[in-house]
Formats: C-alpha cells, sequence, structure tokens
C-alpha cells in the first residue's frame, strides 16, 4: 500500500497552480483524465461483453452435449433434439437450452416394456447433470417396468398353473386307461 504524503499534494498543486496559469494546465489534465475514464469505462464494457459472449458458449457446449447424452443413448425412442436459441450482445445466436422428446408408451408385451423403459430410464439419466424433468422421465420409466414385471410374473404363474392343471388332467386320463 502506498501511502501519499503532504509533500505529494503540495507538488501535485505547485505544479498545476504555482504559475498562475488555472485554466490552461487543469483543463488539459481533466480532458485527459475524462478521457481516461471514457477509455476505461469503454474497456471494462467490452470485458463484460466478452465475458457474457463466453458463458452464452459454454452453455451452448453444455446444452449440446446433455441433448446429445439423451438422443445417443435413447435411441430409436428418442426423437429429434429441439433447441432454444438467445441471441448474444453480439448479435450471434447461441443455444441456451434444448429438449428431446422419447417416447415412454407401454409395448403390448411386457417383456418388450421392461426392455424399452430400461433404455428410457437410462437415457433419461445419460447426461452429466440430469436436469428435474429428467429425473421425472426416469421415475416414470422405473415405474411402468416395475408394472409390466408385476405383468410378467402373473402370466408366468397363470401359466405354470395351467401347465400344473394340464399334467394333472393327463395322469388322470393315464390312470383311467391302465
Amino acid at each position: 500500500m502506498q501511502v501519499f504524503g503532504a509533500g505529494f499534494y503540495q507538488n501535485f498543486y505547485q505544479s498545476d497552480f504555482s504559475n498562475g496559469n488555472f485554466s490552461n494546465q487543469s483543463s488539459g489534465r481533466v480532458g485527459s483524465l475524462q478521457q481516461n475514464a471514457q477509455d476505461l469505462t469503454k474497456r471494462i464494457e467490452e470485458q463484460k461483453i466478452q465475458m457474457i459472449i463466453a458463458k452464452l458458449k459454454l452453455r451452448e457446449k453444455q446444452v449440446i452435449a446433455h441433448e446429445m447424452a439423451h438422443k445417443a443413448v435413447g435411441g430409436r425412442y428418442a426423437g429429434a433434439v429441439h433447441y432454444v436459441y438467445t441471441r448474444g450482445p453480439d448479435g450471434k445466436y447461441y443455444i441456451t437450452g434444448g429438449d428431446v422428446s422419447i417416447d415412454v408408451s407401454e409395448e403390448p408385451d411386457p417383456e418388450a416394456t421392461i426392455r424399452k423403459m430400461e433404455i428410457v430410464r437410462a437415457a433419461a439419466l445419460a447426461p452429466v447433470d440430469p436436469s428435474p424433468q429428467d429425473i421425472r422421465v426416469a421415475q416414470m420409466a422405473t415405474m411402468k417396468e416395475m408394472k409390466a414385471r408385476l405383468e410378467l410374473q402373473k402370466q408366468r404363474t397363470e401359466e405354470m398353473k395351467q401347465t400344473e392343471e394340464n399334467i394333472q388332467k393327463k395322469g388322470v386320463y393315464l390312470n383311467t386307461i391302465v
């Protein structure tokens, strides 16, 4: 930290005012100071604009990576990517949001539904930073998968029951023939 003593101020004032010519020297310095302030303000504004543009470019990369992760993992169940654009201070458009639709409908067969919902859940959670909507889609896929597993278990139980009944009927038939 530099501290200026009375000598600094004394020299400053003496250099400006000692010869009695107040207007020429002081107005020249004031004009110079004003120009420096304007230049500094302009540079600060330019730096602010550059920072905004850098943030927009970073956001664009993040959004593209996020939506591409959904698309890549979702495969045939993922729809087209839609982006939201924002105009930057430089007049260019930057991607600042997006979405990928994903088919969360159940298949006619429980086994197919299970396979599909595993993919849907993986696609929803594929990005490094899943959004609240992504998490809701993953939860929905998990619920539908669980429902399909219960239905599949129910079908298998019915098939086993049917098989046992058929065996018993054939056994009774065989016993009556002998």
